[in-house]
């Protein structure tokens, strides 16, 4: 068990793709499209033109409806390929757990979760706020990485249907 264990969940918000866990799971954990799809972040540096891995930074810049500013320094702290993703954003005692389960049919359901650790200094007000931004980016995420998936597929809908299969597969 890890001190992460202990954090507590303010909020979580799901959506479910039509793509495999791994596809889903190369782009949601790509920063830079933070912006695109989540309504307070406004700006996003460090690792963002890959997948973040463990020990990776992400610093991210954003502003809640209230108009509070937020900078965050993001660390990936624990991760599993394709099924889950923690980043942790310890001087506020915040942290994003990404989870997704891939169905029998090849369907995903990703959940973003939004943990506090036990001491953080964020109040009901501020975790009310964090919440909503989290809910009203959850369209936006769908909507993105749906996207994004979507002109992958179309993309590969001339190519070889094997040269297609091994695209569309995770390496291991």
């Amino acid at each position: 068990m890890t001190d992460h264990d202990t954090w507590i969940v303010g909020d979580s918000s799901a959506v479910t793709f039509d793509a495999p866990a791994h596809a889903v799971f190369d782009l949601v954990t790509q920063a830079r499209f933070w912006p695109e799809w989540h309504v307070s972040s406004h700006g996003i540096a460090g690792v963002t033109q890959r997948p973040y891995r463990v020990g990776d930074i992400v610093y991210e810049f954003g502003q809640l409806d209230d108009g509070t500013e937020h900078h965050l320094v993001w660390q990936c702290v624990e991760q599993e390929y394709g099924r889950n993703s923690l980043l942790v954003e310890e001087t506020l005692g915040v942290g994003l757990r990404y989870r997704l389960i891939e169905d029998d049919a090849g369907h995903t359901t990703f959940t973003r979760d939004t943990l506090y650790h036990p001491g953080s200094a964020h109040d009901e007000h501020a975790r009310a706020l964090i919440a909503e931004a989290g809910a009203a980016s959850m369209p936006g995420i769908h909507r993105h990485v749906g996207r994004l998936l979507a002109r992958e597929r179309d993309s590969l809908r001339s190519a070889p249907a094997t040269a297609a299969a091994a695209l569309y597969r995770p390496v291991v």
